[in-house]
């Protein structure tokens, strides 16, 4: 019987942890459907799990820079920025232009173009 409590036990533990990888993957679908609204949540929670995944920086930050909350964005695409995730590039540059901080924009955009000098499509981003 005890077995049983243990097995039971076990089952109940590893059920969340089965359930929260495929949570992350359904708010990377909505991610990419621009469905902020679904995603954030999840990224959130994953986030105070793990806060130094630069991916999971880089979400939050475009999903705050949609959001227009800037300090959260810069906070969270810098540190993507830090750790060579290339979209971060943009998103910064975009986010420093709403700031007005152009130098910064002008800097990031640069860089932006430098990651990304043989991709047509990544580089059709800057000039739209």
């Amino acid at each position: 019987m005890k077995v049983h409590h243990q097995l039971f036990a076990f089952i109940l533990l590893i059920i969340p942890v089965l359930s929260m990888g495929q949570s992350v993957d359904d708010a990377k679908k909505w991610y990419l459907e621009g469905d902020f609204t679904q995603a954030k949540p999840v990224f959130e929670a994953e986030y105070r799990v793990n806060p130094n995944n630069a991916q999971l920086n880089l979400w939050l930050g475009v999903i705050s820079l949609a959001e227009s909350d800037y300090q959260k964005a810069q906070q969270y695409l810098e540190f993507a920025s830090l750790k060579n995730i290339q979209e971060s590039y943009l998103q910064l540059g975009q986010l420093y232009t709403k700031m007005y901080r152009f130098a910064d924009a002008e800097k990031e955009f640069t860089r932006y173009e430098k990651a990304n000098r043989r991709n047509k499509q990544a580089l059709a981003l800057l000039n739209p």
